[in-house]
């Protein structure tokens, strides 16, 4: 365990993480809350209730590899305007018992357009429920550095859907995400007012 540096002001903490591995706990292996924020760097989430929660205004920024996988429960949990954002990590969501990535109530998922966050890849494979939810939140790629390679967002063999979409939107406008969802129940599913704007590939 490497923990860089902790800084706290009132309630909200900043913590560096990096080189952890997180595991056998009851609950929710990390919880990021009270408008803290987590900096994640080559770590391992597994075998908890629970992988990631990061609510009530929170952030969570994922670099370097980064495996949130076998848990009982979800994978990673965003809910109450707060954000996980992918920077350039390699990040697997796979083989939860419930959901690898459930966003809602006006969270984000994100990679965002600097160029150290281009060539991020999101893997949601093999959980007992669905990949990814997007609810009543979104899913973001941006960035306009196509030599840095495209994001790429896998969703495959899961229980229900690869990724379902419930009045939430997928916004990917300008070429640099990609998805490939295979061999789920359903490959991408949207209700209740959903909608998204995918450019650059969809297999």
């Amino acid at each position: 365990q490497d923990v860089m540096h902790t800084f706290r002001a009132g309630h909200r903490v900043m913590v560096h993480v990096q080189q952890t591995t997180v595991q056998q706990n009851a609950a929710s292996g990390i919880a990021v809350a009270d408008g803290s924020t987590a900096d994640l760097i080559d770590c391992t989430i597994h075998g908890n209730g629970f992988g990631i929660d990061v609510f009530t205004s929170s952030s969570a920024i994922l670099r370097g590899d980064i495996s949130i996988s076998q848990n009982k429960g979800n994978g990673a949990e965003v809910n109450g305007q707060s954000i996980l954002e992918i920077r350039g990590a390699q990040v697997q969501m796979n083989d939860n018992g419930g959901i690898g990535l459930v966003a809602g109530s006006s969270g984000q998922v994100a990679i965002f357009g600097f160029s150290a966050s281009q060539g991020s890849t999101l893997t949601a494979n093999g959980n007992g429920d669905f990949g990814i939810i997007i609810s009543g939140s979104q899913l973001t790629i941006l960035g306009s550095d196509f030599g840095s390679g495209a994001n790429i967002i896998t969703a495959s063999n899961n229980g229900v859907a690869g990724i379902l979409v419930s009045d939430g939107f997928i916004a990917s406008p300008f070429g640099t995400g990609k998805f490939v969802l295979k061999d789920n129940t359903t490959g991408l599913s949207f209700i209740n007012g959903a909608g998204a704007n995918i450019t650059g590939g969809l297999s």
